[in-house]
């Protein structure tokens, strides 16, 4: 699985530096390459994290408009569309969080023979659930802390949709639902995430920065966009 690892990119600093003259946010940066399973075009995804916020976006030719924040303080999700100049805001978890529990098991890899990431080995993970292989990550332990605690952060907020979904469901195809509506956030658990191979895409880091100044109108909502609230 080692073999699936790919060399970090170089990717050009003009797509993180800030403007001289702009207000500046200290951010960590992660940029991934995610081909989708179906015939969809694979793009470059980005994930900016501050203390405070975490931005989610495309980046590179042909990048789609809009993105996602998420506001670590209030637990607040920020769906930004540019092209209907509107703002989906998903609240926090009103729902008492479940203690349900999920049938599933970690299986582990040290790969011994793959590139050092960091000076450190990776390890690949296997998740079972339900008595099946479910997705696969890489990841190497103590690297990029803050930015996967966002992530994580970020699932947990969205967990209760996911509840929904599987309440409103009477067959619920994607093995990795009931992780991410009762156990969220698996993937960001194991330290920095190199890969993630799922039935739905594959998912390969490309980069990662820490402490880079960017705009910080970068983490703020557009004015005079139109705010939805998702029910």
């Amino acid at each position: 699985m080692y073999k699936t690892l790919i060399y970090l990119l170089l990717i050009p600093a003009m797509m993180f530096a800030a403007p001289a003259a702009a207000e500046t946010t200290t951010t960590d940066i992660l940029v991934y390459r995610v081909e989708p399973r179906d015939d969809s075009q694979g793009y470059l995804a980005r994930v900016m994290v501050s203390g405070e916020m975490l931005r989610m976006d495309e980046i590179g030719d042909g990048a789609v408009p809009g993105y996602t924040l998420y506001d670590r303080v209030e637990r607040l999700i920020l769906s930004v569309d540019p092209e209907s100049r509107s703002v989906m805001r998903i609240g926090p978890a009103t729902e008492t969080p479940s203690d349900r529990e999920v049938d599933f098991r970690v299986e582990s890899e040290t790969l011994e023979e793959a590139p050092r990431v960091a000076g450190k080995i990776p390890v690949e993970y296997t998740y079972v659930v339900n008595g099946e292989p479910c997705f696969t990550l890489i990841a190497v332990a103590g690297e990029m802390a803050g930015a996967m605690q966002a992530l994580r952060e970020m699932s947990a907020a969205l967990a209760e949709r996911h509840r929904r979904v599987i309440g409103l469901a009477n067959d619920v195809d994607d093995c990795k639902m009931p992780l991410d509506a009762f156990a969220p956030g698996q993937e960001y658990s194991r330290g920095l995430l190199l890969s993630f191979v799922g039935r739905s895409e594959v998912r390969q880091l490309v980069e990662f920065q820490r402490g880079i100044e960017v705009d910080g109108d970068l983490f703020e909502e557009p004015p005079g966009y139109q705010s939805l609230q998702m029910p």
